[in-house]
């Protein structure tokens, strides 16, 4: 799975952080929602905004599972400000 996101409009003047992950979520027989954090990353300047991860890998045995990547940002005085994500996606729409 490769993932390329730019999150370098999200900074402001009073833009601290921002705290980017991607989950997983699946059911079983025994649980009908199951969530994963599959990475998380801290962004903390423009500079370092813009994420490129490829050929992350892993192995989902018998289920299907959904996706989606999420971000919370921080503002300077540290406070939690917003929280987003993008449409939620399978394996089989990549």
């Amino acid at each position: 799975m490769n993932v390329d996101a730019d999150f370098t409009p999200l900074f402001t003047f009073n833009t601290h952080s921002i705290f980017v992950s991607l989950i997983v979520e699946y059911e079983t027989p025994t649980h009908s929602c199951n969530q994963i954090a599959l990475w998380s990353f801290i962004i903390r300047n423009r500079t370092s905004a813009v994420l490129q991860i490829h050929q992350e890998m892993n192995t989902f045995n018998d289920i299907t599972p959904s996706f989606r990547c999420e971000w919370n940002i921080y503002d300077g005085m540290g406070y939690y400000t917003e929280a987003w994500c993008f449409t939620t996606w399978s394996l089989s729409s990549i």
